[in-house]
């Protein structure tokens, strides 16, 4: 007997399992025997990135990534996680910060199911483009 079922179904039974409170160290297990008998045991970033849209799907949970040319303060990443609450519908926010001196200054915000970039390399790369066409 040949078991199938797509990484979506194993996300949401990752999610239900973790709703449920049940155990990790099973749900652990029963994840990673899945993946091998489905010989998918590979795709487990892409299985992470799924759950991670599912959490923010049912209003969860959303992993925010937020790049900007400096470091965030501590008041500024307090409303950032409020305003990405109300944008994406979610209870949770989880901030992951990059700093990358190229955005040049501005935010660009990316969570599983959506990006923002109102940074001002985007806002150049668009005025090049737009004297390009």
């Amino acid at each position: 007997m040949t078991l199938t079922f797509s990484r979506r179904q194993l996300a949401d039974y990752i999610i239900d399992h973790l709703i449920g409170r049940k155990s990790r160290t099973e749900l652990s297990k029963n994840v990673a025997a899945a993946l091998i008998a489905t010989k998918n045991k590979k795709e487990t970033d892409l299985l992470m990135e799924d759950v991670a849209h599912e959490l923010e799907n049912r209003g969860l949970l959303a992993h925010a990534k937020v790049t900007t040319a400096t470091s965030l303060t501590n008041q500024l990443r307090q409303q950032l996680k409020t305003q990405l609450k109300k944008a994406v519908g979610v209870k949770n926010v989880i901030l992951e910060e990059e700093i990358d001196k190229a955005v040049i200054g501005g935010v660009r915000i990316e969570t599983a199911n959506h990006t923002w970039d109102k940074t001002i390399a985007r806002r150049l790369a668009d005025i090049k483009e737009g004297v390009r066409g």
